[in-house]
């Protein structure tokens, strides 16, 4: 209670438009994200830290291909002024993302027997494209929703998507505890939110655009335009999401498959305030700071706005998980999951940084810096490699493997936002 009444006094700072529309955000995402903390006991109980890290290794593979299975062009379905230009990114997206996944059905296809020596099985492996296509399709819709200003749709789905993935965990726990349910039903959560999305958006995004009177941009013209997004964004999430997914494959590899569940469990619990709080802004303020970027008016009022919100917003709770990490997981999740208390409190560290990086985040393709983000995510995600190999090859305990990795990102997003912060006090956007 008192950590939301902190998150919601420090984020009124940001106006009054803008706090409706993240408070509707975060009221969604803090309702699923309840529900997923609620449910969370009960899941770990009935599949314990060797079926959450095999699920976690698949799950962290699907994490590196879907945000670019579409090269990130459903990210700037909130740029243009045409809503007609906005649909024909949304159809360039879904095109690119069916060629990528059928791409990478051949691929697992072909090297399937090399694939399956990592312990994935084929039909894990076969599930891949249709997560790709499934979430670029989220994506498009969840873009169009933040253009329209339907943030209560977004925030809907999130509590829907959340209560069929819990739900079908424990339902399907309770007769197959296996990695393979894990699996299916974070798959089936995906189908239902891209279900719920056409059927509130359909007529909306029909009428948006037949409004419009104008000649539409070329589909040419509109690639060119966009061009950060497939040349910096895609590759920067890819090895963003690469390194992000690093820990739970090399503690895999090194330590075993409950090491990889303990890091999973944990990575849920500290990200939580971070998916509540910090999507929620950066989803409202990408299209505020295109607005101002439009009027030629400087970024930087509008992101130290932001990032002081967000300083109290997440404190609370990553103050209980630095204290009292340990024991609070063995009470909340089993006498097994102690360990993953001891590495939740490295992590909670590293993430309250990132939510403060995030504000910054969204800035970054308003300002034409993805470019440099990109040179900032290569670089890092080679050092955080070279500390988590580091570390296993040395025979390191798991705890300072997981430190050293929390407080080389913790750095590098303090980084960035002294990159971005000084970038943003000119009207003028870099080159």
């Amino acid at each position: 209670m008192i950590g939301a009444a902190v998150m919601r006094s420090s984020l009124a700072s940001l106006g009054g438009r803008s706090f409706r529309h993240v408070a509707v955000l975060a009221g969604g995402t803090a309702t699923a994200q309840i529900i997923t903390l609620a449910a969370t006991p009960l899941i770990t109980r009935m599949f314990g830290p060797q079926a959450y890290g095999a699920a976690g290794s698949f799950l962290a593979l699907v994490s590196m291909l879907v945000p670019i299975a579409a090269l990130c062009y459903p990210l700037a379905i909130v740029l243009p002024r045409d809503d007609r230009d906005a649909q024909r990114l949304s159809v360039l997206s879904l095109g690119i993302a069916l060629a990528l996944a059928l791409l990478t059905l051949a691929c697992v296809w072909l090297g399937q027997p090399l694939l399956e020596r990592t312990g994935m099985t084929a039909s894990w492996l076969l599930l891949l494209p249709g997560f790709m296509l499934l979430g670029c399709l989220r994506q498009v819709l969840e873009q169009w929703a933040h253009r329209l200003g339907r943030f209560p749709i977004s925030a809907r789905v999130s509590i829907a998507q959340s209560v069929t993935a819990n739900g079908g965990k424990i339902a399907g726990g309770l007769a197959l505890p296996f990695s393979a349910t894990l699996i299916g039903m974070t798959l089936l959560a995906e189908l239902v939110a891209c279900t719920l999305y056409l059927a509130s958006l359909r007529r909306v995004i029909a009428q948006a655009v037949n409004q419009r009177n104008e000649p539409a941009t070329p589909m040419r013209q509109l690639v060119s335009q966009h061009k950060d997004f497939p040349f910096y964004r895609a590759p920067q999430i890819l090895v963003s999401s690469f390194s992000l997914g690093l820990p739970v494959l090399i503690l895999g590899a090194w330590y075993g498959a409950a090491a990889a569940g303990f890091y999973v469990l944990a990575r849920v619990v500290v990200t939580a305030p971070v998916t509540l709080i910090g999507k929620a802004i950066t989803d409202v303020l990408t299209p505020r700071l295109a607005e101002a970027a439009r009027r030629d008016q400087p970024l930087r009022p509008l992101l130290r706005k932001a990032m002081l919100a967000l300083l109290p917003a997440a404190a609370p709770p990553m103050l209980a998980v630095i204290i009292a990490g340990p024991v609070l997981f063995e009470w909340l999740f089993g006498n097994e999951w102690r360990e993953a208390g001891e590495q939740a409190r490295w992590l909670a560290l590293w993430f309250y940084v990132t939510l403060l990086t995030m504000p910054c985040l969204a800035a970054l393709p308003v300002l034409r810096l993805q470019r440099f983000h990109l040179q900032l995510t290569c670089w890092s995600a080679a050092l955080r490699l070279s500390l988590l190999l580091g570390c296993a090859m040395a025979g390191a305990d798991v705890l300072v493997t997981v430190a050293a990795y929390s407080i080389s990102g913790a750095l590098i997003n303090l980084l960035l936002i002294s990159k971005v912060l000084p970038a943003s006090a000119s009207a003028t956007r870099p080159e």
